[in-house]
């Protein structure tokens, strides 16, 4: 009883797709090259795109990274204005002024945070000034902040890693890095020179998510850097509120009193796309984006030329192999299958490590190349979609480099490799 190898076309792909498995199995070290050639562009790409995707916070990541624990930050940035609009996900995009028709000033002066809230409404001030520090290497100008980094409410944005939260003026925090820079402990002294000249004692160490771990930073009570309490300087002061939830329609009421607002509901929850009046003026095409898929297809496309080198190799060491096979019933066809399911085997294990490279790649490089600073690589992103892209084109790029020497094998002269002449197909 005979059985034939192309009396199904399931059967026969099946029979086609074990045989070219253990043809890869038994030239291992072919197969290993071919694999490391698929793998290494798969490498380099599926690293750069999670790295570009880590790049980029989710809703709930940048809500702690701008907001820490509270419900919105509220920013002073004119005088009321009618026709005041701003970027629901981005208080820093805002514009007034625009409308002919509109009534530009209800107001002469801005208004104040405290005014816009009932008076038992929580906020917490955060105003960021420049100071200059004297450390163990001499003068230096560094970034402060006044106001209650310290509070609970900013867990995630600002956390304390050491120490306790001042209490009176003369008592500061700073970043880990700045002790060593200034030369001090807890406890020790920092002197400064502007934009007032005092002394301070440093109480305790903090960390901001927006700063690399070597960076050196202050953090005091509200005024103890330049003596100006918040209420005298509303337009550079950021509100926050802790206990106070603002939906899109309260941020809209806010707006005409010259107020821009980042609110946590409103970044877990936008508003539909097009029922907001403020218009970003569109985006860009996502150039990067495009180099990246540009850089994908000429990486694949030389895989396919140097894999098919070694696919037409190895289709000659193993003719005797296709002699015998088509001995046997195996057709043109059949070879055929043989030879591009051993394309697709390899490319398929090629996208398959050139994957999990790229993601440890990815993992390491952010780990080392953030410093610590969270804004900048968010969290560990994947791009599924793109994953899957780039695999499937992985494996399409093995298949290409054995499509040629697969056609070549159908044309194989099966007397002649079987008495183990060498001679090519014609």
């Amino acid at each position: 009883m005979t059985v034939s190898l192309t009396g199904g076309r399931s059967g026969g792909t099946r029979i086609a797709f074990r045989i070219a498995r253990r043809m890869a199995g038994q030239s291992r070290g072919r197969s290993a090259l071919i694999a490391l050639l698929v793998a290494i562009p798969v490498l380099g790409l599926v690293g750069i795109t999670t790295v570009v995707a880590s790049n980029e916070a989710t809703p709930a990541e940048r809500a702690v990274l701008e907001l820490g624990a509270t419900e919105a930050r509220i920013s002073i940035v004119t005088v009321p204005t009618a026709d005041f609009s701003q970027d629901p996900l981005d208080d820093r995009f805002f514009r007034y002024g625009y409308a002919e028709d509109a009534e530009q000033s209800l107001n002469a002066v801005p208004v104040s945070a405290e005014s816009l809230f009932p008076f038992d409404t929580r906020l917490l001030s955060i105003r960021s000034t420049d100071v200059v520090a004297e450390t163990k290497d001499g003068l230096g100008s560094f970034p402060a902040v006044q106001g209650q980094p310290w509070d609970p409410a900013f867990a995630g944005k600002w956390d304390v890693t050491a120490g306790t939260a001042p209490t009176a003026d003369d008592e500061i925090m700073v970043t880990a890095a700045t002790l060593d820079r200034l030369g001090a402990g807890i406890g020790g002294t920092a002197t400064l020179t502007a934009p007032n000249a005092g002394s301070f004692t440093i109480v305790g160490t903090i960390s901001s998510s927006s700063l690399d771990d070597d960076a050196v930073a202050f953090y005091g009570l509200p005024g103890a850097f330049d003596g100006i309490l918040p209420g005298a300087s509303d337009w550079m002061t950021q509100w926050y509120l802790p206990d106070t939830p603002l939906s899109w329609s309260q941020v809209e009421e806010l707006n005409p009193h010259g107020v821009s607002v980042l609110s946590r509901s409103v970044l877990l929850d936008p508003p539909p796309a097009g029922s907001v009046s403020f218009d970003s003026g569109g985006s860009s095409p996502d150039f990067l984006v495009i180099f990246i898929a540009l850089l994908g297809g000429f990486a694949l496309f030389e895989v396919a030329l140097l894999a098919g080198a070694a696919f037409t190799v190895g289709a000659r060491t193993q003719q005797r192999t296709l002699a015998t096979l088509a001995s046997v019933g195996g057709d043109r066809r059949m070879l055929f299958r043989v030879m591009s399911f051993g394309g697709v085997i390899l490319g398929s294990v090629g996208a398959v490590v050139g994957t999990l490279l790229g993601l440890g790649g990815a993992w390491i490089f952010l780990g080392v190349w953030a410093h610590g600073n969270a804004s900048r690589y968010p969290g560990f992103h994947v791009d599924l979609v793109s994953l899957l892209v780039i695999a499937a084109f992985a494996v399409l790029a093995g298949w290409c480099a054995a499509a040629v020497p697969a056609r070549a094998a159908g044309r194989i002269d099966v007397l002649a490799a079987l008495r183990g002449a060498q001679r090519p197909p014609r």
